[in-house]
């Protein structure tokens, strides 16, 4: 629901001198794998047309198992926790 509001919002202003962007976290939770396929894409398709910029937290076993060159194409920044120097804001959590 959130994800709908805050896109359309960003969208009816994509004209103006408006915020670009917008961070979720979560947004693909508890969704069947379908439904994050095509949530993926229409998010995609949005993004590109009105030039906007979504950023997201998932847990990569959460990921589609589809659409991987969608995914590939679009992830800025993975972070591993195994690492030292893969941690967010040098804090592990």
């Amino acid at each position: 629901m959130c994800v709908s509001f805050d896109l359309s919002s960003l969208i009816t202003y994509s004209n103006n001198s408006f915020y670009k962007f917008v961070f979720h976290n979560g947004t693909l939770d508890n969704l069947d794998n379908n439904t994050k396929s095509k949530s993926l894409i229409q998010i995609d398709k949005l993004c590109n047309g009105y030039k906007l910029q979504y950023i997201f937290t998932i847990i990569k076993d959460d990921l589609p198992k589809n659409n991987k060159e969608l995914i590939d194409q679009n992830i800025i920044l993975t972070l591993d926790d195994s690492k030292e120097d893969e941690v967010l804001f040098e804090e592990r959590f």
